[in-house]
């Protein structure tokens, strides 16, 4: 048979085309099986975009955080990348090789899926960081409805690690909010002074009923920039840490059937180390904020307050029960029906610095019997009661004064120590030293005393000493120069009667013009009498009479003279 060219090359395509047609079968089979596996990932892929929680998903956990992502979006575009890379090339291509290394960290992992892992695990620290608005739990913020089971949603989402809730207005609760997380409770603003529904702060909580408002049960938690409310006839406490290490920030507590804030809870509680940089507690039905441990280990211990604003409260402002060695610096309370600050039994080793108390009808910085080595620097109290009341043991007040009596002056009480007894009143009170701002005298005031005006008399009247430099002055009364002493062993001779006899004692410094005293050591002869007056510089005569009618011949006996300088 004989074939033209024509022939064979249509042959030829024929051929070609067949093979064409095998291939284009086979590239579209893997093409299916691709596209496949692309909507599979994909779908992985836009749940965890669409979640805000940890949640199971093959060979994947969520724990710490993406290396290099601005955020968890951005993390999970990177993950994105690679998966796509993975699932187009298979972990052998080139692409996976490539992404086996992780330019963030320098990092070359053995296989792709252990850098994906890695990263996934990595994705809970971020996801710890979201912030939950309690509107998307379904809070009506509106200060009307019931947000308690909305707010305590939002907690419940967090994960296990904690985070932040937001609230955006005005939330009402009517039940306890218990969080046992690591929350962070944040607003945008709180109040300054006393509050009603048209100057309600832009972030608040309004407590309607017989409950603790917020307690914090987990170590480090906060509360921030957010007013606590107590509507009418409401009991119980406002905020409650009974976990280490919380922190009460920018926060105004208002009304609370009981305590505005409470730090500290019962047996095994420990609420060490707590932070209140700045609050404002007004109008408790108790304290504007207690610090009390009902364990006797006392757990609520090392905390530092900043800065409080207590006015208003029906017991004392601020108030320390079981508690030791706390710090408090910037201590305001004014106008609280009971003490400003008040140690109360079990108050030890704590430091107020820099207090300022007035008009607070249950007396200004009280410590009750049972408070002991407390340390108050600088405490200044008046208008209604004295400053510093102290019945307890071994407390030291430094500078201190009382606006009820000395005006203008901040500090003018240079140094005061605790007085021993304030319920006896012939001891009662103790001595406060200051510099007159005129004459630089040293005075000595009786202060905190509960004794009467006779007692008083008994302390030299108005209960002041005045020592001038280098001069005494008591009660304003003649200033004593100087006061100068000596001794001797005299042996006169027998003096008859009616005569006297005379003998000598050196006492240096004395001078003509000096009053002289002299007393015998033992008692001396019946009928005799004895002077002294100075005779020359540094020379006091002792003068020996005899009254009787009869001579008497004196034993030989010790005398001592007493010189005062008058200026």
């Amino acid at each position: 048979m004989i074939f033209n060219r024509r022939t064979i090359t249509k042959l030829l395509d024929l051929v070609n085309l067949q093979r064409h047609n095998d291939n284009y079968a086979d590239i579209q089979t893997d093409l299916t099986n691709h596209e496949g596996r692309i909507t599979g990932a994909q779908s992985d892929i836009t749940t965890h975009k669409a979640s805000t929680a940890a949640h199971p998903a093959e060979h994947v956990t969520y724990e710490g955080e993406i290396i290099g992502a601005e955020n968890i979006k951005e993390g999970l575009d990177i993950i994105k990348t690679e998966l796509d890379q993975a699932i187009i090339s298979g972990d052998s291509g080139p692409e996976a090789a490539a992404s086996r290394y992780n330019p963030f960290t320098g990092v070359t992992h053995a296989t792709l899926p252990d850098r994906l892992n890695e990263e996934w695990e990595q994705t809970a620290t971020q996801l710890a960081d979201i912030t939950l608005n309690i509107r998307s739990f379904g809070a009506a913020v509106d200060g009307i409805a019931d947000d308690a089971s909305a707010i305590m949603a939002a907690h419940d989402a967090l994960p296990p690690s904690g985070g932040v809730v937001l609230i955006p207005g005005v939330s009402l609760i009517r039940s306890p909010l218990v969080f046992t997380k690591q929350v962070h409770l944040k607003g945008s603003g709180y109040a300054t002074n006393a509050v009603n529904p048209s100057t309600y702060p832009k972030s608040a909580i309004l407590k309607d009923g017989n409950f603790n408002a917020i307690t914090l049960k987990a170590n480090g938690s906060s509360v921030k920039k957010i007013g606590v409310v107590g509507l009418p006839s409401n009991g119980g406490d406002g905020i409650c840490v009974e976990a280490a290490r919380c922190c009460i920030d920018e926060v105004s507590i208002n009304s609370m059937g009981r305590d505005n804030l409470r730090i500290g809870g019962g047996i095994g509680v420990n609420a060490n180390l707590w932070r209140v940089p700045n609050i404002i507690t007004l109008d408790a039905g108790r304290y504007g904020m207690f610090v009390h441990s009902d364990d006797p280990m006392a757990d609520t211990n090392a905390g530092i307050l900043s800065s409080i604003d207590a006015r208003g409260n029906t017991s004392a402002g601020l108030a320390l029960g079981n508690a030791y060695a706390n710090t408090f610096l910037g201590v305001a309370c004014q106008n609280n029906h009971g003490p400003g600050v008040h140690l109360l039994s079990g108050a030890v080793s704590n430091v107020f610095l820099l207090q300022y108390t007035e008009a607070n009808t249950g007396g200004e910085f009280v410590m009750d019997a049972g408070s002991k080595q407390n340390l108050i620097l600088g405490a200044r109290g008046g208008v209604v009661n004295d400053g510093v009341v102290n019945n307890g043991t071994s407390n030291l007040t430094l500078g201190s004064t009382s606006a009820l009596s000395e005006l203008p002056y901040f500090f003018k009480d240079a140094f005061a120590l605790s007085q021993t007894y304030r319920l006896n009143q012939a001891i009662s009170g103790y001595w406060d030293e200051y510099v007159d701002g005129t004459d630089r005298s040293i005075n000595y005031k009786l202060m905190g005393t509960s004794a009467s005006a006779s007692i008083k008399d008994g302390h030299n009247g108005s209960g002041i000493i005045t020592r001038e430099v280098m001069h005494l002055k008591i009660n304003n009364g003649v200033t004593i120069s100087g006061h100068m002493r000596g001794n001797r062993t005299i042996t006169f001779p027998s003096i008859p009667a009616h005569s006297t006899s005379e003998q000598t004692i050196t006492v240096t410094g004395a001078g003509l013009g000096d009053s002289a005293y002299v007393s015998p050591n033992g008692s001396p002869e019946v009928g005799l009498t004895w002077s002294a007056y100075v005779s020359a510089i540094d020379t006091v005569t002792v003068r020996l009479t005899n009254v009787t009618t009869a001579a008497i011949a004196p034993t030989a006996r010790s005398w001592r003279c007493d010189v005062t300088k008058y200026v």
